[in-house]
């Protein structure tokens, strides 16, 4: 939007193009339909990476059907987050791999590599938020590396290494296409606060509470127990992956102390998939739990302590459903059609709107809208469209006047006619902020 650099990865598009060229189906079908693919593919991953990192029973299939039922999976499909839906199961698919072991290298290097090199062509946060996890998993690995005598060990930090420098190699013409795009936008603010309307929209409104993020960090250091009780080593890769997972993102939500600006409830969603993972460990350790309580009440000598075990489970379900409950990051999916109401901008009228657009108008003629309607009238009314999107989920330099402008049209009553900006007489702004009130009296004649 408002020309220049859009800053957008085409790896979703060139797989959603080639969907296309290959079945026939239109573009609004076709991206959805990938979208919904890459969602499903990330149940297949939570399933994978709970039964190979630890043997249990029950919680792959809990983690899986949390990870379907999901809000924010929900969420991101509907308000059209298509690319960040194929980037996060490309990361639960890598972190997968980095705990295969029975792989040979060369597969595996060449797995890691090609994914590595998809995602930079896919989603450039995420991409930022792989590379921070991952390369403290090197430092760490390398670190306890050295006091074992595994030879396998030793070989993981330069296998995957390798693996992310065959990735970036893999990218480079891309990297080097988009590299000074990217350094000149920062150099103009992006992510710096340079932008001041950003800075203060962001701070007064995407800021995540230090409370939901020490909330999250939780189950990062639990995993490590988890690692403790199954495997016997503390800091093995599997604890150390998962509570990486979980507390980068999570301490990113506060770049802003350092300087650093971005949406930062975005970085939530990289969250989701380990807490899941968490909660169907946690459950499965309840359903283990009440399997024993059940063989121990069979026996009545224990009466008098079941009775204070009973009271003591009842006390503690209630300390942790209360405060769970009112988290939105632990919100389950029973707000879906609500959320699914909140993003359903166009209906039959609207729909109708647009394609009247697209058929009678210019096609060089420019449009203004609102945030939310503007995706539709570009999309399908394949108009340039000028949206009046808020400062905080703007991010380029040039998009922040071109939405000022239409804000400023928009809140102005502004109308275009003949190629010349006129005002309504009905008083515009002023007319529809402060209305006139007409009250009758009961003794009026």
């Amino acid at each position: 939007m408002g020309g220049g650099y859009s800053l957008t990865h085409p790896g979703f598009h060139i797989f959603t193009s080639s969907v296309m060229l290959a079945t026939g189906i239109p573009g609004y079908v076709a991206q959805p339909l990938v979208a919904i693919l890459f969602s499903s593919l990330m149940v297949l991953c939570a399933f994978l990476l709970i039964r190979r990192a630890w043997n249990m029973p029950i919680a792959p299939l809990i983690a899986a059907f949390m990870v379907a039922s999901s809000r924010y999976d929900l969420e991101m499909l509907l308000w059209g987050g298509y690319p960040n839906v194929v980037a996060l199961t490309m990361i639960s698919a890598l972190f997968y791999l980095f705990l295969m072991e029975d792989v040979s290298t060369k597969m595996s290097i060449t797995l890691i590599s090609f994914l590595t090199g998809t995602l930079i062509f896919t989603h450039s946060l995420s991409t930022l938020v792989y590379l921070c996890i991952v390369l403290p998993l090197i430092l760490l690995e390398l670190l306890f590396s050295v006091k074992s005598s595994k030879t396998k060990n030793r070989r993981f930090p330069a296998k995957l290494a390798s693996s992310i420098s065959l990735g970036f190699i893999i990218s480079l013409p891309f990297v080097i296409k988009v590299l000074p795009a990217y350094l000149e936008n920062i150099k103009m603010g992006m992510f710096v606060g340079g932008i001041e309307e950003n800075k203060e929209a962001t701070i007064l409104t995407r800021i995540v509470p230090i409370s939901l993020v020490l909330a999250s960090l939780i189950p990062g250091f639990s995993f490590i127990a988890f690692s403790k009780k199954y495997s016997g080593p503390l800091f093995l890769r599997v604890s150390l992956l998962f509570c990486l997972w979980i507390i980068v993102p999570a301490l990113a939500t506060q770049s802003f102390i350092f300087g650093l600006y971005t949406d930062f409830f975005r970085l939530m969603h990289f969250i989701v998939m380990p807490v899941l993972i968490f909660l169907a460990i946690f459950a499965d350790h309840g359903i283990g739990f009440i399997s024993r309580g059940v063989k121990f009440l069979t026996k009545p000598e224990n009466v008098k302590k079941v009775q204070c075990i009973f009271s003591l489970i009842l006390t503690t379900l209630i300390l942790l459903i209360v405060p769970l409950s009112s988290l939105p990051m632990f919100a389950g999916p029973s707000s879906g059609f609500t959320i699914a109401n909140y993003y359903h901008v166009v209906s039959s009228p609207e729909f109708q709107s647009v394609q009247w657009i697209k058929e009678k108008t210019p096609a060089d003629a420019i449009f203004v809208s609102e945030h939310g309607y503007g995706w539709w009238v570009s999309g399908f009314g394949e108009r340039p469209t000028l949206s009046g999107t808020d400062p905080q989920f703007l991010i380029i330099p040039h998009e922040f006047e071109a939405a000022r402008t239409s804000r400023t049209l928009l809140d102005s009553n502004f109308i275009l006619d003949n190629g010349l900006i006129e005002v309504r007489d009905d008083g515009g702004y002023f007319a529809r902020y402060n209305p006139m009130l007409l009250v009758k009296s009961e003794y009026s004649m």
